[in-house]
Parts: C-alpha cells; sequence; structure tokens
C-alpha cells in the first residue's frame, strides 16, 4: 500500500503531520499532486472544529497542482499538466472540507472541474485563483462587469482581476510583482 504525507487536523485545534493511504482516482476523477496549498480563514475555522467537518480531515481549498493519474474514462493528455480546479464535487462535497485537500501531497478530484494552466505558471499564485475566482463571482453578482477589484493575499501577493468592458464575459488576473497573468472565457459551470 502506497502512502502520501498530509497534514491532517485531527481533532479541535489539533493538527498532525501523518502517512496517509494514496488516494487512487476511480472512474471520471484524476489525482493531483499538490504544488501550493493557500490558509484560507475558512481553513481555520475549520481546524478549531465546527460541525461541517469531522476529525479526521486534511483541509486545503486554495491549491494548485499537477495532473498526477487519471482514473477511468479521463483523458490520458491529462498527465502532467499544471492546474487548478473547482472544489464542489458532484456528491455535494468540496475538495478540503469533505474531501482530502491540498494539505496533502495528493487529492483527488472531477475530471471535468480541472483548470489547466499554461506551462511555467507560478503555481503559488496559481493557488490563488480560487479565491480570485470568490471575488469575481461576486462582482458577476453585483452586475460589476466594468469595475476593477483588488484583492490581497498578503504582503508579497496583491493580486488584480478584472472583467474585460466589451461585454464582462471574461476575465484577466494579474500578479504585477511577478508579471503573471491569466486570462480566460469564464468557466463552463458556475462557481457555488
Amino acid at each position: 500500500m502506497r502512502t502520501m504525507k498530509a497534514i491532517v487536523n485531527t481533532g479541535p485545534g489539533q493538527l498532525a503531520w501523518q502517512d496517509r493511504t494514496m488516494p487512487v482516482p476511480t472512474a471520471g476523477q484524476v489525482r493531483i499532486r499538490t504544488s501550493a496549498c493557500g490558509i484560507c480563514a475558512t481553513d481555520l475555522e475549520m481546524i478549531k472544529g465546527w460541525d461541517r467537518t469531522g476529525f479526521p480531515a486534511i483541509p486545503g481549498h486554495e491549491w494548485s497542482g499537477v495532473v498526477d493519474v487519471v482514473g477511468p474514462g479521463v483523458e490520458a493528455s491529462l498527465v502532467g499538466r499544471p492546474c487548478v480546479a473547482e472544489n464542489v464535487l458532484a456528491d455535494g462535497g468540496e475538495v478540503g472540507f469533505e474531501h482530502a485537500g491540498g494539505y496533502g501531497q495528493f487529492l483527488l478530484t472531477e475530471a471535468h472541474n480541472i483548470r489547466t494552466l499554461p506551462q511555467g505558471f507560478p503555481m503559488q499564485e496559481a493557488a490563488l485563483i480560487e479565491p480570485l475566482a470568490v471575488c469575481v463571482r461576486a462582482m458577476r453578482r453585483l452586475g460589476l462587469t466594468r469595475s476593477v477589484a483588488t484583492s490581497t493575499a498578503g504582503p508579497e501577493c496583491p493580486v488584480r482581476s478584472r472583467p474585460y468592458p466589451a461585454n464582462g464575459r471574461a476575465w484577466a488576473c494579474n500578479a504585477p510583482r511577478t508579471g503573471s497573468s491569466v486570462a480566460g472565457p469564464p468557466p463552463a459551470r458556475r462557481l457555488r
């Protein structure tokens, strides 16, 4: 049996560095080798203990990684691709909450949720795409199609996003300190 390392929330306010069974993807799933994972305030609430998730749990919903293995029925060309993904899974649970997240060396997600990234995209910045997606969704819900939003994830990592003014149906994100950027159409699935 292969194992991996993970930071596991073992009880209220308790974290442990543990060996865990390596996840194996089933039909329609991919296994991700975690490259970077943010620490969100929601993770801190989870670690303190709440009703949503039990113990033990592997937090980490602000992750980026590389597709390591694909399950049956998944395009093999995804292997080796850097990515992020929509965390809400078909059963209604989320990666990093009800399902093991990016605090582990590996995690499972559904292949159709994957958003591949350009080769060379900085993976630490890619982990900030999830909180950026939350900002973009809020802007859309508020009807702010011509505005600029700024979100700062710590002193070293300002990230700016803006919808394109023509129709508000595309987005751009850049991290000015490193010159990294990504742009594209909105995801096919609406983010929760």
